[in-house]
C-alpha cells in the first residue's frame, strides 16, 4: 500500500534521452513523399515480380532470393530510416545548406508589359 507521503519511485533508471525533448524533423514533408515513393516502389516491384519480371538491383535481388518479399520490406524500411537519420544529421550540422530549397522568385521581379501583353523577368540588384 502506498501512502501519500511516500514518493513513487521508478524501478528502472530514467533513459538518457527524453524522447519528448527531441526537436521536430526538419524536412518532414519531404520524408512523407519519400516514404510514399518507397511504398509505391515496393508495390510496383511486387507487381512486376508477380507477372514474371525480375529485380535488376543486385543487392535487392539477393535479398529477394534469400528472404522473399518480407525481407525486401524490412530492407526498404531500413533504407528509409537510414536516409532520414543521415539527412537530419547533415541538416543539423550544416543548417541552411543541406536540403535548402531554392527560393521562388519574388512577384516584384515579374512585370507585365501592357503594350506587348507579355511577361518579362527583371533582374534584381
Amino acid at each position: 500500500m502506498v501512502h501519500d507521503s511516500e514518493p513513487i519511485s521508478c524501478p528502472w533508471p530514467r533513459p538518457a534521452v527524453d524522447w519528448t525533448d527531441l526537436p521536430a524533423l526538419q524536412y518532414a514533408a519531404a520524408y512523407l513523399w519519400f516514404v510514399i515513393a518507397s511504398a509505391l516502389d515496393l508495390i510496383v516491384t511486387g507487381l512486376i515480380l508477380h507477372v514474371g519480371g525480375a529485380e535488376l538491383n543486385g543487392l535487392a535481388n539477393m535479398i529477394l532470393a534469400t528472404g522473399g518479399m518480407a525481407a525486401m520490406i524490412v530492407y526498404k524500411f531500413c533504407l528509409v530510416v537510414l536516409i532520414v537519420i543521415v539527412n537530419e544529421q547533415i541538416g543539423r550540422l550544416r543548417y541552411g545548406t543541406a536540403g535548402a530549397w531554392p527560393k521562388p522568385p519574388s512577384p516584384s521581379l515579374l512585370w507585365r508589359s501592357k503594350t506587348t501583353d507579355s511577361i518579362h523577368l527583371c533582374s534584381s540588384v
